[in-house]
């Protein structure tokens, strides 16, 4: 291992294959020691570590740690999509924004959505889920470019997808009825 300034390279081209060469930042670089410190009892164990036999699962679960820093567009949702007209709000999203806060304050409440911070990273707004996925439902844009989009990580757009889905379905009888008795006859 060699060091540079604040930052820790890994020579071992398992190692740099697995985290994509990247070099670690400091708080990276303090989960990778904690990780050492829990797996290895010694020394000697410390320099097995760095040979090509050691198990590539060991080293793919550390990579887990370490994310990467990708460019998006920044502030999409905060800044642009308050400024969009009634029209171009209704073109993007295929729903006016009136709708939009009735179908925001029904799903909301189902509890699918999170709202409060427990543990982790913090949450991603609702009504900003609720926007993603109304974008995904609405355009045929992948789900890497939504995520762009909407400064979000590509998984936690497809979270997003599912979780007002899941709400959505949560809330259908509100408002699809079918027919029943007369009124299913006079429908056919």
């Amino acid at each position: 291992m060699e060091r540079s300034g604040s930052k820790l390279l890994i020579p071992d081209p398992l190692f740099c294959f697995v985290l994509r060469g990247k070099r670690l930042n400091m708080e990276d670089e303090q989960v990778f020691f904690m990780f050492l410190r829990c797996f290895l009892d010694d020394v000697d164990d410390f320099c097995v570590l760095f040979q090509p036999t050691f198990s590539v699962h060991v080293i793919s679960s550390l990579a887990c740690f370490i994310r990467r820093k990708l460019i998006r567009n920044r502030n999409y949702f905060e800044d642009l999509v308050p400024k969009y007209q009634l029209d171009e709000f209704k073109s993007h999203f295929r729903l006016g924004r009136s709708t939009f806060e009735v179908l925001l304050g029904v799903v909301v409440p189902t509890g699918y959505l999170p709202v409060h911070h427990i543990s982790g990273r913090p949450i991603i707004d609702p009504a900003k889920q609720v926007l993603v996925a109304l974008w995904m439902l609405a355009t045929p844009e992948c789900h890497r470019t939504v995520a762009d989009r909407f400064d979000i990580t590509l998984s936690s757009a497809h979270r997003c997808l599912h979780r007002v889905c899941k709400a959505l379905i949560h809330v259908r009888r509100m408002f699809i009825r079918w027919p029943q008795g007369e009124a299913y006859y006079q429908a056919i």
